[in-house]
């Protein structure tokens, strides 16, 4: 058992720890419908209008995205939290540096102008504190660390909900390219409920693994045929195919290496585990 979780390494995941696994690779394909829905009920949006939508659905995402990593702390670090704790810390990284767009918050607007600078890791902090206060304990640390050994694959589970960003990075500049993100994100979240499902270290690693290369493949094989042919952004862009498959597979190679490097820890595991005495 880990910690508060109901987790044990070989039993399946509940329906609702499932969808919460699986809630990472969802969040794009869902920010997207949303996106289109508005645009389609309000056509003629003023900006100051849009500003306070766009606004309103990132803060509602960042402090459901908070309670929840507030809640997965509570509960020792379950598996499915993995990914969430991830998104988090990469918004806080990657915000840092970022000029925000004009964002509307209870009254006062962020120029486009700004830098979120230090401001990008107070949602975190909060979580920490707030996590801190309500346990009063360091256990659930411990119930992170404890997880980790028993069951490498939550550390490559981790990395796996980076995949989503990599897609949009690999397929930048690619214009009309949300359909097929949407699907590839469709595909990762059925892998992470495969995950969640079966009970064996293999088989979960396995499960990544395929989802992985299913995306992969299919995001290679899109961008290969775009670039190859002449397109809207001119001919000074085609690209042979040859050229961006080998880009994609050394890409592709690289999270690969990453995402299984934690397997190294099973094998330590067991290493300890075959000299304690029986």
């Amino acid at each position: 058992m880990s910690g508060k979780s109901g987790e044990t390494n070989h039993a399946p995941a509940t329906l609702a720890e499932t969808l919460a696994g699986a809630g990472v690779f969802m969040l794009y394909p869902s920010v997207l419908v949303l996106g289109f829905v508005l645009t389609r009920l309000f056509p003629s949006l003023n900006f100051g209008a849009a500003t306070i939508i766009f606004s309103t659905m990132l803060w509602t995402i960042l402090a459901g995205l908070m309670i929840v990593l507030i809640v997965s702390w509570r509960k020792g670090f379950p598996r499915w939290s993995f990914p969430l704790w991830v998104l988090m810390l990469i918004f806080s990284l990657f915000m840092m540096n970022v000029a925000t767009p004009e964002l509307w918050f209870f009254g006062y607007t962020f120029s486009s102008s700004e830098m979120w600078g230090w401001r990008s890791w107070i949602p975190l902090v909060i979580v920490v504190v707030i996590a801190l206060v309500w346990t009063r304990s360091l256990r659930p640390l411990g119930d992170l660390i404890g997880g980790v050994w028993r069951d490498w694959t939550r550390l490559s589970f981790a990395l796996y909900g980076l995949l989503p960003f990599a897609l949009i990075i690999a397929l930048d500049e690619i214009i009309g390219d949300e359909p097929v993100l949407l699907m590839l994100d469709i595909v990762l979240a059925l892998g992470a409920v495969v995950y969640m499902r079966v009970t064996q270290e293999w088989q979960r690693a396995l499960a990544l693994l395929i989802a992985m290369l299913v995306c992969w493949s299919a995001a290679t094989i899109f961008k290969a045929a775009y670039w190859s042919v002449p397109h809207e952004q001119g001919l000074a862009w085609v690209t042979p195919w040859e050229s961006t498959v080998r880009n994609m597979l050394m890409m592709g190679g690289g999270i690969l290496t990453v995402m299984f490097a934690p397997a190294l820890l099973g094998l330590v595991r067991r290493a300890v585990n075959a000299l304690r005495p029986a």
